[in-house]
């Protein structure tokens, strides 16, 4: 009797499993993605699919192809991770074997499809070094939210490390793997309280000088220098762990975009996968300037879950939701930052009071901004780039300017200039803040010159009123200023 293993589709099958022992593999086949052995028989016992059998003794459990987010949601959501691995040519054109290749690795900590993600919530992998032997060792962490690029280090005590994972969101935690596979105890102690995934790396990843050639080497850089890192960094090793890990799962190796004899390349869907290059360099954030909670504050003051029910309902950043709440999804996560991480400077505090005082008292300017901001979609602005740009650079390049919500939300970009530039603080209210808004939202002269895009007038959004009115009175108040000082 023929071996049921012994078949091309199996073979392909097992190749992929080996690459990605770790993962649930979802095998497309059809309008299918079948599962086989030991996933098909944990996955139907925490989800609750159908175990049918392929043939005698192969267990399988399968899902409709266009279901697909929706059983990710579940398997992640049970703690699974998931490899994808797609047919990348037309099953009915191909000749022998249909071609597959993984075209995605979903982890708990790479998220980036909005349908995978809580609304609102980051969902962000880090790996953790300590800088010395001992269990109360200072740890460093290196933090990647994937679908911003955003790239951060820290270090300092284990209890400011704790506090870090939970301000990041992190979801998924690296570490070096010395006890087969079980965290040390020292990691269990920067993981106390915290829910996440605990996921042992190999050691080798953790050494300094691997660290700086994986980073060197994605940044095209000889020297970190650059980045205003120190080669000696504590940080480091866990930077280059991470970036290791992300080049692992989520790129596609050379050997399988190859091209073949014809010339062309027979993993066409791999070679449109992410190449990580929307990462940013990593920077070190310091503690000046902020009010740092430690973790058990944070959770006392319930300011993003609470307590008792773990739910951000009844929390203080629910208190943002709803009609007179937030309008995109940059400023939801700019609120967060803000709650998580409060100001300790008193200037900078001014600053930002100054700000909102501006708009509780000219409720028409507060109205219209809210308005405007509306229909501004998630994209790529500095300092907060786009959840847009990295789901879309997730499966396929693509570069800021071109995507549709970068396209859509690009015409409200002067109007809000011009309305903060025209509205902001007087200087007089406020003598001690600094009111002077950041340079980008600057507008290059007082005249505002149009440019093409704002040549075609049926395009272009008319300026209310109110702003021109403001306008002329913020004008007129700088003139009698000067005179005054003359």
């Amino acid at each position: 009797m023929p071996d049921p293993r012994d078949t091309p589709a199996m073979q392909q099958h097992a190749r992929f499993k080996r690459q990605h022992p770790d993962c649930v593999l979802l095998f497309r086949i059809g309008d299918f993605y079948e599962m086989f052995d030991d996933d098909a028989v944990n996955v139907s016992k925490a989800i609750g699919l159908t175990l049918t059998q392929r043939t005698a003794g192969i267990p399988m459990a399968g899902m409709p192809h266009h279901q697909l987010d929706t059983y990710l949601r579940k398997l992640i959501h049970a703690g699974f991770r998931v490899a994808v691995c797609e047919q990348l040519e037309d099953a009915s054109k191909s000749k022998g074997i249909v071609a597959r290749g993984i075209t995605r690795v979903i982890t708990p900590g790479t998220l980036v499809d909005e349908s995978l993600l809580e609304e609102g919530s980051p969902a962000t992998v880090a790996a953790v070094s300590f800088c010395e032997s001992g269990d109360e060792s200072a740890a460093a962490l290196a933090v990647i939210d994937l679908s911003t690029g955003a790239f951060h280090l820290s270090s300092g005590s284990q209890a400011s490390v704790q506090a870090d994972l939970i301000r990041r969101g992190v979801k998924e935690l690296l570490y070096a793997d010395h006890l087969n596979g079980q965290p040390p105890p020292r990691v269990k102690a920067t993981m106390a309280g915290i829910t996440l995934a605990a996921v042992p790396r190999p050691t080798w990843q953790f050494r300094t000088v691997e660290a700086l050639d994986v980073l060197h080497k994605h940044f095209a850089v000889s020297t970190l220098a650059g980045f205003g890192l120190h080669q000696d960094d504590p940080a480091l090793p866990a930077a280059g762990a991470l970036l290791a890990f992300l080049i692992e799962t989520q790129t596609a190796a050379a050997s399988q975009t190859a091209p073949d004899a014809a010339g062309s390349t027979a993993a066409s869907g791999l070679a449109l996968r992410a190449t990580l290059s929307h990462l940013r360099p990593p920077t070190r954030e310091t503690d000046s300037g902020a009010c740092i909670l430690d973790a058990v504050s944070l959770r006392s003051l319930e300011i993003e879950r609470t307590i008792r029910a773990n739910t951000e309902e009844g929390s203080l950043l629910a208190l943002f939701k709803g009609k007179h709440g937030f309008r995109t999804q940059m400023g939801r996560r700019q609120i967060r930052e803000w709650l998580l991480r409060p100001l300790g400077n008193t200037a900078a505090i001014r600053s930002r009071q100054s700000a909102v005082a501006a708009l509780a008292e000219n409720r028409i300017m507060a109205g219209d901004l809210r308005d405007r901001l509306s229909g501004v979609q998630d994209v790529a602005q500095s300092p907060d780039a786009s959840r847009s740009i990295g789901r879309h650079r997730a499966i396929f390049w693509v570069l800021p300017i071109h995507s549709p919500g970068h396209r859509r939300s690009r015409p409200a970009s002067p109007m809000l200039r011009t309305l903060w530039f025209n509205n902001r603080p007087s200087r007089n209210s406020y003598p001690r803040s600094n009111h002077s808004p950041p340079a980008s939202l600057i507008p290059s002269s007082p005249a505002h010159p149009p440019t093409p895009e704002r040549a075609a007038s049926s395009k272009t959004p008319s300026t209310p009123n109110w702003m021109n009115a403001a306008s002329s009175s913020a004008t007129a108040a700088r003139g009698s200023q000067s005179i005054s000082k003359t």
